[in-house]
């Protein structure tokens, strides 16, 4: 909040910093007067200043009453005109005089300015087709036929010198005189022709532009990464892997139908229940671990479900009241009462 000069006021600053003002007594009257920072006197008056004499504005010639002793015109509307020099100019089209109301233009109307700016038709000089042109300087009806027409009148400059190709023995343009090779098909000759080495694979020699590189050609490389694979592999565990399994031990089998092109491990513990009942396990069939360990996949600690089996132990597999020999952790009275509740599963003793 502001107060303009000579307006009541009451005490305080003002919201903005450009307009803060604070009531001060006046240097020479003595009158309480709202006053911007280093402000002395309340009036022009005061001031020992004359008012300006009223001037007639420089563009329309209005009479009026400056605040300042340097404006000169009556408005921001008449200053902004003059600036812009919006001067009367003749239509290029009617000959009829006008003031211009945005820099730039040239015609009095917008049917003048439609009339007055037909796009003319002309002769493209490379396809010689007769085209609309969208400016006064097209000369060509489309890029392509511009880009036809440069590099036919392209100026070629003369090589600064000529060399001989290493590979080919072919004389060309050389850039300087470090340029060894024709194009990038003798550079890469020339460097297999140079570093040699065998086929990872079948032992072949050839010659190679990329270090790492070990075989000589896309067929050898992926027979290569094949022969490393499964009982070949340096890391080879016996076809049993625990990673990323949630505890439990994976074997290989890739001819088994739950194997996968990309995964060709299956579950230990399905594999164990299958040799033991001889046969595929159902998509209902689940494999329960009786002592809670999902590593320990003898036949005698495994049993058969009919529908999903219950997480945890019964208190009955338990080895003795409590047990946590087995790094089975300690379960509520409760859950192993409801587990005991369910009815028995079968198992290969049961069988038996």
């Amino acid at each position: 909040m502001f107060y303009p000069l000579g307006a009541p006021a009451t005490a305080g600053w003002g919201t903005s910093m450009a307009y803060r003002r604070l009531l001060r007594p006046c240097v020479k009257c003595g009158r309480d007067a709202p006053m911007i920072p280093h402000q002395r006197f309340c009036s022009r008056a005061c001031a020992g200043l004359q008012p300006e004499e009223p001037r007639p504005c420089a563009r329309c010639g209005v009479t009026f009453k400056p605040s300042r002793r340097d404006v000169r015109y009556c408005s921001t509307t008449c200053a902004s005109a003059a600036r812009r020099r919006r001067l009367p100019q003749p239509c290029p089209l009617c000959s009829r005089v006008f003031t211009p109301t945005f820099t730039g233009q040239k015609f009095c109307t917008r049917a003048c300015a439609m009339t007055g700016r037909s796009r003319p038709t002309r002769p493209c000089e490379t396809c010689s087709s007769v085209f609309t042109a969208r400016s006064g300087g097209q000369r060509f009806c489309s890029p392509r036929c511009a880009g036809r027409w440069r590099r036919r009148h392209r100026i070629r400059p003369s090589p600064a010198f000529t060399g001989l190709c290493e590979f080919c023995r072919v004389t060309f343009p050389a850039k300087d005189r470090r340029h060894r090779f024709c194009s990038r098909k003798c550079f890469d000759a020339a460097r297999k022709q140079r570093n040699r080495r065998h086929c990872a694979y079948c032992g072949v020699d050839f010659g190679f532009t990329d270090s790492r590189q070990r075989f000589c050609s896309k067929r050898c490389g992926v027979l290569g990464q094949r022969k490393n694979t499964a009982e070949r592999a340096h890391n080879w565990n016996g076809g049993r892997s625990a990673k990323g399994t949630h505890g439990y031990v994976r074997v290989r089998a890739p001819q088994h139908p739950r194997a996968t092109k990309h995964m060709p491990y299956v579950l230990e513990h399905i594999l164990v229940m299958e040799k033991t009942i001889g046969r595929y396990l159902e998509p209902n069939e689940r494999v329960h671990h009786r002592n809670g360990r999902r590593d320990d996949n003898r036949p005698e600690n495994l049993e058969l479900w009919k529908v999903k089996d219950p997480p945890g132990v019964r208190a009955a597999d338990y080895h003795c009241a409590g047990c946590t020999c087995d790094r089975v952790g300690v379960q509520s009275e409760s859950a192993g009462a409801q587990l005991a509740e369910q009815p028995t599963p079968w198992t290969p003793a049961a069988a038996a």
